[in-house]
Parts: C-alpha cells; structure tokens; sequence
C-alpha cells in the first residue's frame, strides 16, 4: 500500500521537474541543511505527525535533516516564523491571515483539514451565548485563535456585537482548557476540537455552538503555510511536503491499521476512539482550501486584521491553483471559499 501511495503523490514533485525524466531526477536528488517544521496540539493535525513516524517527508528529501516541534498557539508560531524559526508552519487559518496580515514573510500553501470545533459548558444556566456573565469564562487557545474569530462570528450574529464576549476569554491550550473545565476550578466554557470536544461529552458538557454554525459552512480549521524564501529558493520542498502530506491523508481516509496505531499513541486514545474521531460527522483531511476568503473578509471588517484581503497574496500557488483561477463565473471550490451566511 505504501508504495502505491507514495507513487501518487510524486506526481506533484515530477510535474515541477517536468517532463518523464523528472522520475529518473527524484532518484538522484540529494537534499542538504536542515528543514523546520512547527504544528499544535490535537487529531486534527494528524497528517502531519503521520508523516513524520512513517518518514514519509524524508523519503521524497532524502539528506535532508528535519526538526520537528510542537507549540502551543498559533501566536507562539507566529512569533517563530517572524524570526525566521521555522520553514513549515501548521496552524489555525485564522492565526494563517493574521501571519500574512502583519507581513510575515510566509504564505499558506495546502489545507490540512475540515475539522469539527465546539463551545461546550459546564452551567446548566448557559444555553446559548446571550446566558454568559461577567464572570464566565471561556477558555480558548489565544486571541486570534480560529476558536476567537468563530466566537466573534457568533457573537456579531447573536449579540450584535462581534467582541461582546472578548473580556471572557482565557488563553488556554486545548489540553489545559479540557482539564479546567472537567475540574471546575475557574472556566465556565471551553471552545475546542477534537478529541476534547469528545471528552468533554463524555464528562456531561454541552455544546451550545459548533463551528459551521458559528461560519455558516464548512471551513478549513487547520492549513499549511511555507516560508516565502523557501518557497521561493527550494519550490521542490514545498512540492514534497505537500506530497507527503497527500500521502498521509491517504492512509488516514483509507484507516491503514499502522496509521491508526499512531494517531493512538501520539493522542493517548484508544484505537476505538480514534476511529470515532476520525469518522465525527464534519471531520475531512484535505489539501483542499475552504472558508479562507469569508474567514479573511470577516476579520478585516471587525479590525483583526488592518490590510483588505486578496487570495493571491495570501497563498501560494499550490493553493491558489486548487481553489480555481478566478475567471468568469466562481466554481465550486472557489465559492467554497466564502461564508454562505452572515
């Protein structure tokens, strides 16, 4: 099986060499230095660390070393790129434009995937967002996270105020937001992702809001940005990462038994769980963009970010090229990119 998957994703490395030589060219290649790849917490990001176990990144760049971390934040990652940290950045599309926004030389190119997300409870008295006090808290990762700009979609919709709830909120990583809220000691709310969004069912907690409510459609929660300079100086890297990644995706969708055992073990799960994971209505692992233009346009318009979007400069042309080239009339994918409600 891993060699018919990897087959496939070597169409994206041959199409940028070019012609059927390129085959004889993979071969040959040798890689020097060291890449630095960056992702967060949680299954969503599974495609990443399923690439990273299984070596699959090293096999389309071999020599290459490769660095792997994992930061608790989208801002933390952020901070790592505009230091010229970090090459390969995994994080919330909305941490992604804020990144562009502030002129981080850095751009997205692949979408990771359509993930579930929730505002979940522990007040019987809390049944919607207008039922929130003064002195509830909501834990989420950061302002800014993707969980912020979802709560700030609902509140605009519900409140009639986009940061009504601005002053609840707590920065928690997803772990640490899961253990608060299932102790009680000082949160009322946790807006989060899978797998703690499971957990905290399973604990009695509501969910009051998930995340296509709050957008209005389906969006990509996690996305992949390059480096410009690496994109720029190495294009073939960017192309094998994205390969790889194909390739992960691949396995997961078709529940490749070694790949399930490793989502397991990084996650702490059973493989009973990550099958449920995997299989929540809403979860898509995809290179495939959603939501970025009706995410972007949002955040302009509440003043989270301060430049008028444009999807050429926010990504890369392996992105760019999947959702459409933007002549006449959109096509699916293009649409795809909007928010079908407001």
């Amino acid at each position: 099986m891993m060699r018919k998957v990897q087959c496939v994703g070597a169409i994206t490395i041959l199409m940028i060499l070019g012609g059927c030589g390129g085959n004889a060219q993979i071969a040959s290649l040798q890689f020097e230095g060291t890449l630095h790849i960056a992702r967060q917490h949680s299954i969503m990001y599974a495609p990443v660390y399923v690439m990273q176990e299984l070596g699959l990144l090293e096999q389309y760049l071999p020599g290459m070393e490769i660095e792997w971390s994992v930061f608790g934040s989208g801002a933390a990652i952020n901070e790592a790129l505009a230091a010229n940290r970090l090459d390969i950045a995994f994080m919330g599309i909305s941490p992604a434009i804020i990144a562009w926004d502030r002129g981080i030389e850095a751009r997205i190119f692949t979408g990771l995937c359509v993930a579930p997300a929730g505002l979940q409870v522990s007040n019987d008295t809390i049944n919607s967002l207008a039922d929130f006090t003064v002195n509830d808290r909501i834990a989420l990762p950061n302002l800014g996270s993707i969980q912020h700009i979802l709560l700030s979609m609902a509140s605009e919709r519900e409140l009639g105020d986009a940061r009504a709830l601005d002053n609840n909120i707590v920065a928690m990583t997803h772990p640490d937001g899961a253990m608060a809220l299932i102790s009680g000691s000082e949160i009322s709310a946790h807006f989060t992702a899978l797998p703690f969004m499971s957990r905290q069912n399973n604990e009695g907690f509501k969910t009051i809001l998930t995340g296509t409510e709050a957008f209005g459609s389906d969006f990509s929660t996690i996305v992949g940005i390059a480096a410009n300079q690496l994109q720029e100086q190495n294009p073939i890297v960017v192309a094998a990462i994205f390969s790889a990644l194909s390739d992960a995706m691949v396995l997961i969708n078709q529940r490749d038994e070694h790949v399930i055992e490793i989502i397991s073990r990084i996650e702490g799960i059973s493989e009973d769980e990550v099958m449920e994971y995997l299989s929540w209505e809403g979860t898509n692992f995809t290179t495939t963009l959603y939501g970025i233009e009706g995410m972007a346009e949002f955040m302009y318009r509440e003043g989270y970010i301060s430049n008028n979007p444009n999807l050429e400069g926010m990504l890369q042309n392996t992105a760019l090229s999947a959702i459409g080239s933007r002549v006449g009339i959109p096509s699916v994918l293009e649409t795809a990119q909007e928010r079908t409600t407001q």
